[in-house]
């Protein structure tokens, strides 16, 4: 049995004003009771201190906020295993656009566009018809490249490191002294 249930020898009026506590939430106080079922502060105060109630709310409200953790954490697992959240399934998707993506570029038509433009203006125009590189086409698949390197842990970052060295004739009587000392050790 749950604290907030109706206890053994509980009257069905204390537990009833007991639920209405219970339902006000946050805002709960013996005074919103005592006004809601037209009883006395202080025999509410009685049946309070009789039958538990700051101790029983406490036990649902940590049982409801449980059961949200819950909920939310089964959520956010359910949705975590699906779709793009799993690495395998990006991966996989990012290999079909990077296979469609490489189609592409074989294809001469798709590599170089076709494009137009004019010169001059009123009756002194020319069209001027040229093709032009597609670069965002290339772009686009080193992007994905990029991308896929990044999901699989294939790009390495860059770090770098500073090291000064000093030679020894630039070093004092009294530092070198130390140095040598430091290499016999």
């Amino acid at each position: 049995m749950n604290l907030w249930e109706r206890q053994p020898n509980e009257g069905s009026r204390p537990h009833e004003a007991f639920e209405l506590y219970l339902g006000l939430g946050t805002a709960r106080s013996l005074e919103k009771v005592a006004q809601e079922c037209s009883k006395s502060v202080s025999l509410l105060r009685r049946w309070s201190a009789q039958w538990s109630w700051v101790k029983r709310v406490e036990a649902h409200d940590k049982y409801i906020s449980d059961l949200v953790a819950a909920t939310r954490e089964a959520e956010i697992k359910r949705v975590m295993s699906q779709g793009f959240a799993n690495t395998h399934k990006r991966v996989a998707a990012l290999n079909r656009l990077a296979v469609k993506l490489r189609k592409e570029l074989s294809d001469k038509d798709k590599v170089w566009l076709p494009d137009a433009k004019t010169i001059g203006s009123g009756e002194d125009w020319e069209r001027y018809e040229f093709t032009r590189f597609n670069a965002p086409l290339i772009e686009q698949f080193r992007a994905t490249l990029d991308d896929l390197a990044k999901e699989t842990g294939g790009r390495i970052k860059k770090t770098t490191a500073t090291v000064t060295v000093i030679p020894k004739q630039y070093i004092g009587l009294d530092e070198l002294e130390e140095l040598d000392e430091a290499e016999d050790e």
